[in-house]
């Protein structure tokens, strides 16, 4: 894989040189094919934008003198401009007047790289990658700039109809909350460390408010002698945004690397419609400091909708044929059709996602599994199990009798000393009425001579059953 990788990556590199030696000064390039989007721009310094790529993607740039980090001190040439901090425009040798050639790239398909200890799905999202060359062509390594340059990275077109799908139905007005935890808890697993929370809640009715927490590990909590929650936001009507992507306003709570600490694990989410008293101090008065109003009995008078997403952003490290995240931040306006990263290096990044799905959360069903709380469950559960115990009596005893009708039975009358056997096969149709209760007998006949009549006869079952078929060993003298 880093063998293939590598190669790969000289491959584009060879191409880029080819295209910007016929690249002259203030001209660009604009490639675009239905699996790679080619831009190459040669220019000074100072003239390039601080956005490429609008379109596929975007580049969002800091001057060229803050990505190599330059220090006007370094210069040996005293000067009215080093004493002024500033860049001489005479001199060629400064950052702003350097010649540059600009090679952003996007490709379709991420290059075949392992995932690391990253677990999102990298597969999901395109690849874009920035490069500065000299006028020569040589590339200028920039690997910590002194100001971030953001990105945005487009998906796979295919994801959109699936995450803009991808809510899930909460029937919050059904569910009995305790007064212990005041929240409807939720739980769901968090896989990649250096990846950041998206929460979007799209309420039904769109005057209500909510307030929505979480804790890292556990289940959140509040009562009147305990807290437990590590973060929390408060959503009234008019904080509804409009996602672009879908064209829906709904709530959205992000959580970035900073406030998640590399966490990874179950994470516990609560949510709680505000009561009238908390919507004026919240809504109206605007004062969203503090929790909300502990009250008892925890209702909500609508259902809503929850869809969770877990965006990372990842860098190529082609020598180790690794995705890695170290020093990259996933932003909060990451959403369907873009992850939006920020980095303080240039090489080829890729972003990842993982939708993650509400789980059950135990701990709060059997906090709530009372016989008082739920006794149409008991009861349906109860009436099931009984029907299952009977059901399996039933079977086994119609069992006993199936084995009971398999064997061949020997004629009560047989004799010890009887040196000839004979199998006697009856066959009972299968029409109505086929079956009887007579005494059936029979006789043996032949040239020399016969048997007396011998009753057909089975000790442990009935026989001439309708539909059945019946043995019996029969034995004879000679």
């Amino acid at each position: 894989v880093v063998g293939a990788a590598q190669k790969s990556a000289a491959i584009f590199d060879l191409l880029q040189n080819m295209l910007a030696d016929q690249n002259p000064i203030t001209k660009t390039i604009d490639l675009k094919t239905p699996s790679v989007y080619y831009l190459i721009v040669k220019e000074k310094a100072s003239n390039i934008g601080s956005t490429l790529m609008n379109g596929y993607g975007k580049f969002d740039l800091p001057d060229y003198c803050d990505l190599i980090n330059y220090d006007p001190n370094s210069v040996a040439v005293d000067s009215i401009y080093k004493r002024l901090n500033l860049f001489d425009p005479e001199d060629l040798n400064n950052c702003t007047n350097k010649i540059l050639a600009v090679r952003a790239t996007i490709l379709i398909a991420s290059p075949s790289l392992h995932n690391g200890n990253n677990e999102t799905k990298i597969g999901g999202s395109t690849t874009v990658g920035l490069a500065f060359c000299d006028y020569n062509n040589t590339k200028i390594e920039i690997k910590k700039a002194s100001k971030p340059l953001t990105m945005w990275i487009p998906k796979d077109l295919g994801l959109k109809a699936s995450l803009i799908g991808a809510y899930q139905y909460i029937d919050a007005v059904s569910q009995n909350i305790s007064n212990d935890t005041q929240f409807l808890p939720n739980t769901f697993y968090k896989r990649a460390q250096n990846s950041s929370i998206q929460i979007y809640l799209k309420p039904i009715d769109t005057q209500l408010a909510y307030f929505v927490c979480i804790k890292l590990g556990d289940t959140p909590r509040y009562n009147r002698t305990f807290s437990s929650v590590d973060h929390y936001q408060v959503f009234c009507p008019s904080d509804s945004v409009l996602q672009n992507a879908s064209n829906e306003s709904l709530f959205y709570y992000f959580l970035g690397s900073d406030d998640v600490r590399s966490f990874r694990g179950n994470v516990g989410l609560g949510i709680q419609e505000l009561s009238d008293e908390d919507f004026y101090e919240y809504c109206e008065l605007r004062n969203k400091s503090g929790m909300p109003t502990i009250r008892a009995n925890i209702t909500f008078t609508n259902n809503f909708w929850l869809r969770i997403l877990s965006p990372g952003c990842y860098y190529a490290d082609y020598a180790s044929g690794l995705w890695k995240s170290n020093d990259l931040t996933v932003m909060s306006a990451s959403n369907e059709l873009f992850t939006q990263c920020q980095s303080y290096h240039l090489t080829d990044f890729s972003g990842g996602y993982e939708l993650m799905p509400v789980r059950v959360n135990f701990e709060y069903v059997w906090a709530n599994a009372s016989i008082e709380r739920n006794p149409i469950i008991y009861i349906t559960l109860i009436v099931m199990l009984s029907l299952f115990v009977l059901s399996t009596i039933w079977a086994r005893y119609m069992d006993r009798v199936d084995f009971a009708k398999i064997g061949v039975a020997p004629l009560p009358d047989n004799q010890p000393g009887d040196e000839f056997f004979y199998e006697v096969i009856v066959f009972t149709g299968s029409r109505a009425e086929a079956g009887t209760d007579s005494r059936v007998f029979v006789k043996l006949a032949g040239e020399l001579d016969e048997t007396k009549f011998r009753r057909l006869h089975d000790t442990k079952r009935k026989v001439f059953r309708r539909g059945a078929i019946d043995s019996f060993i029969l034995t004879a003298p000679k």
